[in-house]
């Protein structure tokens, strides 16, 4: 972990660990080799991935429909 860590605000913190979770998935290291590699606390690694992966599928998407006989007149 950099030395001032701790001073990160969330939107520094949440951009570290982006970068990082990137860096991992393009490296195919495991998560914990990835960790030791990079001086990062595994726990909180664990915690980030996860906090990115719920909210990837929390993500909601509209898709336009229509309907067959509609004019679009009310």
């Amino acid at each position: 972990m950099p030395e001032d860590y701790d001073s990160f605000d969330a939107q520094q913190r949440r951009k570290f660990w982006q970068t990082h979770i990137e860096r991992w998935q393009a490296n195919g290291l495991s998560q914990r080799a990835y960790c030791i590699e990079h001086d990062l606390i595994i726990h909180r690694f664990y915690d980030w991935r996860r906090r990115f992966k719920s909210a990837e599928n929390n993500r909601v998407s509209f898709l336009p429909v229509s309907l067959a006989g509609s004019t679009g007149r009310s």
